[in-house]
């Protein structure tokens, strides 16, 4: 069966949208929306990433980390996590005007509770690939996002992401 290039686009899209439909009911259930999982994921995971140079991260870093999601939303959704006292925002002792987010006690055990088995279920979906498969989808999925993003005129947004060259 040959599909035309409208047929293709729309179930790659719809792929995509699932996933990340999943993802955000998965949050909604447990009380949260899916750029507080970002957010979340971000400052939990962000001391895990080699560029990093101190504990915890700062808004300018997440953005990094999900090029998606605006600075605005960003902003927003750090100020909600604040608010609730899952985060605290701190001054950076080299740029006061820098703050550097991290997780309060409250936060590390709402974060366990949210990113536990949002990790958990991660690991056991990927497991199911072998170290060929997980690559091809990849390399397969960074190579549409790359054409997609020069047919949009947006750059390389996703280009901050390492595939690993071999399995």
């Amino acid at each position: 069966m040959k599909l035309s290039s409208f047929e293709k686009f729309v179930i790659y899209q719809t792929f995509v949208l699932r996933n990340m439909g999943a993802v955000s009911e998965f949050a909604r259930r447990r009380g949260a929306n899916l750029n507080e999982l970002c957010v979340l994921i971000a400052v939990r995971y962000y001391d895990s990433a080699e560029e990093t140079i101190h504990e915890g991260c700062t808004q300018q870093e997440i953005c990094k980390r999900m090029p998606t999601m605006p600075k605005q939303t960003v902003s927003t959704t750090v100020k909600r996590l604040e608010k609730n006292e899952y985060v605290k925002c701190e001054p950076f002792e080299d740029d006061a005007r820098v703050k550097i987010i991290r997780l309060t006690p409250q936060g590390e055990q709402y974060a366990d509770y949210l990113l536990g088995d949002y990790v958990s279920f991660g690991l056991q979906t990927v497991e199911q690939f072998s170290d060929e498969e997980f690559l091809q989808l990849l390399n397969l999925t960074r190579k549409f996002d790359t054409m997609l993003e020069a047919a949009f005129g947006l750059g390389h947004i996703g280009s901050n992401i390492d595939i690993p060259q071999q399995a």
